[in-house]
């Protein structure tokens, strides 16, 4: 399915309202409900850190691998679209995969929390991005690196 960011923001807001989220709610949104959008900020911030813990946590179907390197190593079980990692200290590798796809589905969380949030104040997100993108094409190399 393919659609803007703007459908995005429309039926992911959609579906939230229609799953209860927003029960005793008033929408939209008037920008200045302190508390709760904190409380917004916060599942958009717990989505992030599900995202680095998937990175920092091995994943169920890790492949981990002690070998004496002497010539070659024969990787088996590597599936497509893995990310693989080889680090070496003297002659032991460790050799790691990571299925992409818990990834993906961390950043559609945060993608998915961003754009409900966006809905309920009645922000266009596509545009708003649109225009960031191109303030960042006009910044430095590495700007403030």
């Amino acid at each position: 399915m393919t659609m803007t960011i703007s459908e995005l923001v429309r039926e992911v807001h959609k579906n939230a309202v229609a799953h209860g989220f927003y029960e005793g709610v008033a929408l939209p949104l008037t920008g200045n409900e302190t508390e709760w959008l904190l409380s917004k900020a916060a599942l958009i911030h717990s989505e992030v850190s599900e995202f680095v813990e998937e990175i920092r946590k091995p994943p169920p179907d890790l492949l981990v691998r002690d070998v004496q390197a002497t010539e070659g190593v024969l990787l088996k079980g590597v599936r497509p679209g893995e990310v693989i990692t080889v680090s070496g200290a003297g002659e032991t590798l460790f050799i790691s995969t990571r299925d992409r796809g818990h990834l993906a589905e961390e950043l559609a969380d945060i993608l998915i929390r961003t754009a409900d949030l966006a809905g309920a104040l009645e922000l266009d997100l596509e545009a708003a991005t649109v225009a960031k993108m191109r303030k960042n094409q006009d910044r430095p190399y590495k700007h403030g690196k």
